[in-house]
């Protein structure tokens, strides 16, 4: 629709590629001049800076316009060049302000609007003028017709009053119960899909006294990659003099629900453990005879020393996978364990 009117509205169709390139200027300019102090930038930053194209869109407008009224391009960059600078200066500064906010994505933000604007505007100033071309006819938009001029745009004025008081009294009316939403959490975007995967967690917990709670969270592309990492998170903050949370009890799935590797090293110091003590079986069958016992009366416990056991999947151990439920989440092809921290 924006395209259509400016369409209608171009004197020359070719000025509305320079209109185009005036704001694909400003916003290389101020990726390039970003790009010398900094090694990234958000592309969400990015997304929505674009809204300042509505903004940088204003200068070549208004040089693109006036020409249409001075054909000299020199002395219309003349006329307009003092509202069109004072202009980018004040919105400059605003998006300025945002580099002294505390958050990272303002700052990126504040920077990416403020040099698009300036680099716009030099584009404006430096190049449009050279590449613009003035209609073949000129025409004024506005007449000073004198007394009756004055009598017309008076009675314009008086008519439009009154309907605009009636509007702001009636929209005062239905807005009065406009209010702030005080509760923070509102303000947070969540799916339909984040919303039920907070109701699965929160009902898997009871709150005890005061206390606030921490999700450890680990991801992987399948169940048996997200329990490695999960072992993996939990093994370094437990054994970690300084992580805060070794002084904390954490809930999750791990020690019940093993991955491939971590069922490979228990196996391992089992076999270890038994070949160092291979005498204990011996033993115990020995003083349970001197006991009373009969001879075979711990016939099981030394068959399960000697039995060989293997790693199990995860699908082979279905019982402690649906004990794990509400440990994991999973959409689509990740993932995700999630292990309860409460610290007072």
């Amino acid at each position: 629709m924006i395209f259509s009117i400016l369409m209608f509205t171009m004197a020359r169709k070719r000025n509305l590629l320079w209109l185009g390139i005036s704001i694909l200027f400003g916003w290389i300019f101020a990726l390039a001049v970003i790009a010398l102090f900094k090694t990234s930038i958000s592309i969400i930053v990015v997304g929505i800076g674009s809204v300042i194209v509505g903004i940088a869109v204003n200068y070549p407008l208004h040089y693109l316009d006036h020409i249409k009224q001075e054909p000299n391009k020199r002395e219309a960059l003349k006329d307009v060049i003092q509202p069109l600078v004072i202009g980018n200066i004040t919105t400059v500064a605003a998006f300025a302000c945002l580099i002294f906010v505390k958050a990272e994505a303002m700052h990126d933000l504040g920077l990416f609007g403020a040099l698009m604007l300036i680099g716009t505007i030099l584009f404006v100033m430096l190049f449009l003028p050279l590449f613009a071309v003035s209609p073949k006819k000129t025409h004024k938009l506005f007449v000073d017709n004198g007394k009756e001029q004055s009598e017309k745009w008076r009675k314009i004025k008086l008519y439009a009053f009154w309907p605009l008081v009636i509007i702001t009294l009636i929209l005062s009316y239905f807005g009065k119960e406009t209010a702030f939403d005080s509760d923070l959490h509102n303000i947070n975007y969540m799916t339909e899909q984040q919303k039920q995967d907070l109701a699965v967690l929160s009902e898997s917990l009871n709150k005890e006294g005061e206390t606030d709670l921490i999700y450890l969270v680990a991801e992987g592309n399948d169940l048996e990659e997200a329990l490695e990492k999960n072992e993996e998170i939990i093994g370094n903050s437990e054994s970690s003099e300084s992580s805060e949370l070794s002084e904390f009890p954490i809930s999750g799935p791990n020690g019940l629900l093993l991955s491939l590797k971590a069922q490979q090293q228990s196996l391992e110091k089992w076999a270890e453990f038994w070949n160092n003590h291979a005498d204990i079986a011996e033993i115990t069958e020995m003083e349970a005879v001197k006991a009373g016992f009969t001879p075979n009366a711990f016939s099981t416990f030394t068959q399960n020393i000697d039995k060989q056991y293997v790693t199990k999947s995860v699908d082979e151990m279905e019982a402690l996978a649906e004990l794990c439920r509400t440990y994991t989440l999973k959409h689509d092809s990740v993932t995700r364990i999630v292990n309860f921290v409460r610290v007072p």
